[in-house]
């Protein structure tokens, strides 16, 4: 008889939170004539170097929630990142976030974003104003993709997956500690994937 007491229990999970606007075809289609407006007078300002080719307002000194046609998403997207710092228990009280930047990103046919993390903040996030079919997934990635080693498995979990893919949806915010590596998949669709990007500190 086996009298082996055992456990298998997580270390340092990476939670992630998820928010879908009541009322999202409304408010995106406020934010989607916005994002076009802002694309014909302020020109495209992706890093020098980037090896994609998509227009973002990344490198444009626009604190793009902070101007006129995105209260609505800016006031969303405060209640929701609150909701998550408290799930973090976050002395977001004695230390308030603080919006620091946030920027749209206009993904066209065949346009992709590599691996990268958002360095030097605490919170970030994305919110989809457009996300047609085809047009690419987030993919999170987990840290231990870096292992030297990775031997073989035979079923994915979220215990052994190395890449989650998340399904971009219109409305969808997805918030995580800005340490979280991701990308997006290349947006095969004949139309825009457009989001809106952003970064807390405390």
């Amino acid at each position: 008889m086996d009298t082996t007491k055992r456990s298998i229990e997580g270390f340092f999970p990476v939670p992630i939170h998820f928010a879908k606007h009541g009322d999202f075809k409304k408010l995106n289609k406020k934010v989607s004539r916005a994002c076009y407006k802002i694309q014909e007078t302020t020109p495209n300002s992706l890093p020098e170097g980037s090896s994609n080719d998509h227009y973002s307002t990344l490198w444009s000194n626009i604190n793009l929630l902070e101007t006129e046609g995105f209260e609505d998403l800016k006031a969303f997207i405060i209640e929701e990142v609150n909701q998550y710092a408290h799930f973090l228990r976050l002395d977001s009280k004695n230390y308030p976030l603080r919006l620091n930047e946030s920027w749209a990103n206009i993904h066209g046919h065949g346009h992709s974003q590599e691996p990268h993390v958002h360095p030097n903040h605490i919170i970030s996030g994305v919110y989809y104003v457009s996300a047609p079919e085809n047009s690419g997934n987030l993919l999170l990635h987990s840290p231990f993709k870096y292992q030297m080693l990775s031997p073989p498995t035979m079923e994915v979990t979220p215990h052994t997956a190395r890449t989650t893919p998340i399904k971009a949806e219109a409305g969808l915010l997805i918030i995580f500690q800005s340490f979280t590596e991701h990308s997006v998949q290349a947006n095969m669709s004949h139309s825009d994937r457009i989001s809106i990007s952003f970064n807390f500190l405390m």
